[in-house]
């Protein structure tokens, strides 16, 4: 007997007068499927290829990604002794690729950087071909689809890729790719899912969104049945449940006379506290990401102290380390080796994520002026402002009351002498 049967049969036995149970024939008890939508329509399964079908999983990532997504990522050049230099789009073509142009299918920066993002956050991996010129510099950068791309290795140890492009099949070697993986790891160096340890919780999240759906197509009755005195035969169970459905309908008033009785066969809302259980679902999905509640509009605990705490902490703790990932990765693979000993590497831009207000970013930047570790025009582009591009905003400025303990010692002396 199927799980189907199982449940009609038990409800019938319920409800039914006993005195007519055994004058009931198979036939009626099935017509139970006429009153009763028993039909068994599971949730949908997560995986890799639906996560961003299911909302709570969706505005996590999204959050990451545009974060990520909308940071702006400079290439430098260290010399020697440690000065760097920051390369514009016409001087470094690896410059251009990352803040113009990724490639010829028009693929903005914005649009890139989140799709590596979103990639690490539901593969765990993230793979970009890189088409090279006959100088061996990049030219393009074409993101792989992860789900047809997998690693392999030769006799020897080296790693290759195979995946699908243009609904062929090709392999790729390691230096034309570029393979991020999230910081937890196998032993064969790929990174692992979030979804593995979210599977549970996002089903429930689903289920949870499906009862409410429900609920609300059925105008907020929940399902139940109508118990009758004696036996009815399909005709009339067909008409009892059309005349329900119109009783039920928006506007309408249920009555029943002395030989109807409804009993509900599940709980409300209210009863399984369907709110506080979403809020909590969505809160243990971004603690997996580490994204603060109240990124997803979740602000029962919030106050504006903890959210600019929770915003530095969510800077330093969640994007710190993924930036760090990608701008090591593309400072190995978008580079050739004499250029990475002469001192070329990537770099995204954090700083202003860094202040909690304009007003704090302000008083940051007149400290540093103060103390000559920026110059005018350095601080100018912080704010995203053109230079004044004169010799004096070009040099550090110090304020003439410091000085040096030797410096005080000696001009104590000197006014003794005197």
């Amino acid at each position: 007997m199927s799980f189907k049967d199982t449940i009609k049969n038990k409800i019938w036995n319920t409800f039914a007068p006993e005195n007519v149970l055994n004058q009931i024939e198979s036939s009626a008890i099935d017509s139970w499927s006429h009153l009763i939508d028993l039909s068994n329509n599971e949730s949908e399964t997560l995986t890799e290829n639906n996560a961003l079908n299911f909302s709570s999983l969706y505005s996590v990532i999204n959050v990451l990604a545009s974060d990520i997504g909308s940071l702006p990522i400079h290439v430098y050049k260290k010399d020697k002794n440690g000065k760097r230099e920051k390369l514009s789009i016409s001087d470094n073509n690896v410059a251009y690729l990352l803040n113009k142009k990724v490639n010829n299918d028009g693929l903005t920066p914005f649009t890139f950087k989140s799709l590596l993002v979103s990639q690490l956050a539901i593969y765990g991996n993230s793979y970009t071909l890189m088409r090279f010129d006959s100088k061996g510099d990049v030219i393009e950068l074409i993101p792989l689809d992860t789900g047809s791309t997998t690693v392999y290795r030769n006799e020897q140890g080296e790693k290759y890729y195979k995946t699908t492009q243009n609904n062929q099949q090709i392999t790729l070697f390691s230096h034309e790719v570029i393979h991020l993986k999230n910081p937890l790891t196998t032993v064969e160096g790929l990174g692992i899912s979030p979804l593995k340890a979210l599977k549970l919780n996002v089903e429930s999240q689903r289920a949870g969104d499906e009862l409410n759906h429900s609920l609300l197509r059925d105008n907020g009755v929940p399902k139940g049945v109508l118990s009758v005195q004696g036996v009815l035969n399909a005709e009339a169970k067909e008409r009892v449940k059309k005349e329900w459905k119109r009783a039920n309908s928006a506007g309408a008033v249920v009555i029943l006379d002395n030989s109807l009785e409804y009993k509900s066969l599940g709980q409300n809302l209210a009863e399984l506290d369907y709110l506080e259980g979403q809020e909590y679902g969505i809160s243990r999905i971004a603690s997996v990401y580490r994204v603060p509640s109240h990124k997803l509009n979740i602000l029962s605990n919030a106050t504006f102290s903890n959210i600019t705490q929770e915003n530095l902490s969510y800077v330093t703790s969640t994007l710190q380390p993924i930036v760090k990932n990608i701008e090591e990765e593309f400072s190995i693979s978008l580079f050739t080796e004499r250029e990475i000993k002469s001192g070329f590497y990537v770099e995204f831009n954090i700083q202003g994520l860094l202040r909690s207000s304009p007003e704090v970013l302000i008083s940051s930047l007149e400290t540093q002026l103060r103390a000559g570790l920026i110059t005018l025009d350095e601080a100018r582009g912080l704010l995203n402002m053109n230079p004044y591009d004169e010799e004096w905003s070009r040099v550090p400025y110090l304020t003439k009351n410091y000085a040096t303990m030797n410096e005080i010692e000696t001009e104590g002396k000197e006014e003794t002498n005197e």
